[in-house]
């Protein structure tokens, strides 16, 4: 497989929204407020006797939720185009060669073949894959670059073949510790100081 293309804006903040996502920290905190959300919540649906502490709760947790949301997209955006104008290597046109075994980037400066073997893992949503080096280091391959969904297909054979894992904010295990656990705890930290 073989082109050549040149990254956008648009994929420089799509790849930015997506590397976010795979963060587990990003929903740590709205996990905690949440707790705060369903205790307030919980409690004004109970009873009036503690009205002015549901309150804080409910709408010092809904606050925060939606503060935390805004800033973080914000922030993204603000990162994310101020890094795009400070390297212009970013926008340079890349020639890409892929087989099964090497993933080889060519541009004006440099070189690199890559293994299949050296990404730890991947992420994708609909418009673009991340390949992660390491934690926080990855390789962008927008999907508007692939002439075909075959191309997509052939990638994803590639990234089976060589066991490289998808790591994406999804499963089972992370909705049950960012949100189930969270709303549990809230219930019983209402009912707790309700029937206390």
């Amino acid at each position: 497989m073989n082109f050549t293309a040149k990254l956008e804006l648009t994929d420089y903040l799509n790849a930015n929204f997506l590397f976010a996502k795979t963060l587990k920290t990003n929903h740590y905190f709205p996990s905690i407020v949440f707790c705060f959300f369903i205790s307030g919540l919980t409690m004004k649906l109970l009873t009036t006797e503690y009205f002015y502490f549901a309150e804080i709760l409910f709408y010092s947790g809904l606050i925060l939720t939606i503060v935390f949301f805004a800033v973080t997209f914000l922030q993204i955006h603000a990162l994310t185009r101020l890094s795009w104008k400070k390297h212009k290597s970013l926008r340079d046109e890349m020639t890409f060669e892929i087989d099964d075994n090497i993933l080889n980037i060519k541009t004006n400066l440099v070189e690199s073949k890559i293994s299949w073997k050296t990404f730890i893992a991947y992420s994708e949503d609909s418009k673009i894959y991340l390949f992660f080096h390491s934690f926080n280091l990855f390789t962008v391959i927008p999907k508007r670059w692939f002439s075909s969904e075959e191309d997509i297909i052939e990638i994803r054979n590639y990234l089976k073949k060589n066991e490289i894992p998808e790591y994406i904010f999804s499963g089972k295990h992370k909705l049950f510790s960012y949100y189930i656990i969270p709303l549990a705890v809230g219930l019983i930290s209402a009912f707790i100081f309700y029937y206390r």
